[in-house]
């Protein structure tokens, strides 16, 4: 009695140390950051209601390690996007993230009660716990809450995308992942998906929906606003930031110049010539897998493997972006847990080990041991090394459960063919 005393003890004071963690990281984006991203929403909405360009926003002066910079505030989300923000742009700064935060939470629960029920998983105690400790670690958490960025909005139609499709309605499924494409260009990896699959009603909804999106846009804010998005997104910059989990990211900031980290080689004229073929490979090789998978979990591996790759494949894949995964990737878990580690699997397994440090891997901790540059590529760019973990691991799961496919298929028949000749 007294051992399981303690057990619950530990188990309390664990999960009251990640609440008051990322507590203490939201009140820092509230206080510190002045509402981080959410500031700059905010301010593209304003500038709107007041008639300005919603892309023409103040730049500011930022202190590191003792170095000052100045940052450009630059929105890169779609005009129609600010159809969400101009409602709160009536009202204070304070209110209007309070209710941006209202929104977010009830997406993400609502994303988890379709997961679960898709999952037919019924709750309990233990179950909850488990969850509630994975959710509150992952790093992803931290970067949601110290940006007040949108992912939990995204999550949403991302979740009924994915049931949708485990259900069979492609072209439902389709409308909803248009509506996130129209907000998120490196969601456009679904189309060839949905081709090569012969998915064309879904291709064909997705396309529409994010095409109604910014004619709606188009419409309500003038073509000039997109002219003046579209060459805000040609200045970006800060790729080199340690929250980017892509090939971009660690390129850049392993070899050029930047405010934060200290590069490993001072050669910013490989970074495109580097980052153009493993985008190549990561593509073909990410359309390969999704596109010869045959098995019953084929959908939550495609959605899985594809959303790793949009991370990866994206100039700006924000670890906070791995949310949109959250369906797919719980599925597959449980599978891994009950399921035989053998053969490919093993490989897959040691993918997922590598995974992990960077899932949990706090955002100041990507500054450890600077300005030393061996630390850049590895401890900097801790998020993209799990990012790629994760993408391998997804791959090498379709692999190791086609193999076994085909070998159970094969035995099968080997055994109809002794069954006929016998009798």
């Amino acid at each position: 009695m007294l051992g399981r005393g303690l057990r619950r003890a530990a188990a309390a004071a664990v999960l009251l140390a990640l609440i008051l963690w990322n507590a203490w990281v939201a009140h820092t984006m509230v206080t510190r950051l002045q509402m981080s991203d959410f500031r700059i929403f905010y301010l593209s909405a304003r500038a709107q209601l007041e008639g300005r360009d919603m892309y023409d926003l103040p730049s500011e002066l930022q202190t590191h390690a003792g170095r000052t910079f100045r940052l450009t505030l630059v929105n890169l989300n779609p005009p129609h996007f600010q159809l969400l923000l101009l409602p709160l742009a009536l009202l204070p700064a304070g209110v209007a993230l309070g209710l941006w935060a209202v929104a977010s939470f009830l997406c993400l629960g609502g994303s988890i009660y379709v997961i679960a029920r898709e999952l037919d998983l019924k709750p309990s105690w233990p179950t909850c716990y488990r969850a509630a400790i994975w959710l509150l670690a992952f790093a992803g958490m931290g970067a949601v809450l110290g940006t007040a960025e949108m992912s939990f909005l995204l999550l949403f139609p991302l979740t009924l995308a994915w049931a949708a499709a485990r259900q069979g309605r492609w072209s439902q499924a389709g409308i909803y992942l248009g509506f996130a494409m129209s907000l998120k260009l490196f969601l456009l990896i679904f189309i060839p998906y949905f081709v090569l699959r012969r998915r064309l009603g879904a291709a064909v909804a997705s396309c529409a929906a994010a095409f109604a999106c910014f004619v709606a846009g188009g419409v309500i804010f003038g073509t000039a606003s997109y002219w003046s998005w579209l060459s805000r997104l040609s200045s970006v910059s800060w790729a080199w930031r340690s929250p980017n989990a892509s090939v971009r990211g660690i390129l850049t900031r392993s070899l050029s110049e930047n405010p934060h980290f200290t590069p490993f080689a001072v050669a910013p004229e490989l970074v495109l010539s580097l980052w153009l073929p493993a985008v190549a490979i990561i593509g073909i090789l990410t359309l390969l897998a999704v596109t010869f998978d045959r098995t019953e979990s084929a959908v939550d591996r495609a959605f899985a493997i594809l959303l790793s790759a949009a991370l990866l494949i994206s100039p700006l894949g924000w670890i906070y972006y791995l949310w949109l995964g959250l369906g797919p990737i719980a599925v597959l878990a449980l599978g891994w847990r009950n399921g035989a580690v053998v053969g490919v699997a093993r490989w897959r397994q040691r993918c997922l080990i590598l995974a992990v440090p960077g899932l949990v891997w706090p955002h100041f901790g990507t500054f450890v041991f600077q300005p030393h540059a061996w630390a850049t590529p590895l401890l900097a760019s801790a998020y993209f090394w799990s990012a790629a973990a994760l993408w391998c691991a997804f791959v090498l799961d379709g692999l190791a459960v086609n193999l076994r496919t085909v070998r159970s298929g094969g035995a099968s028949r080997q055994q109809s063919e002794v069954r006929v000749a016998t009798s």
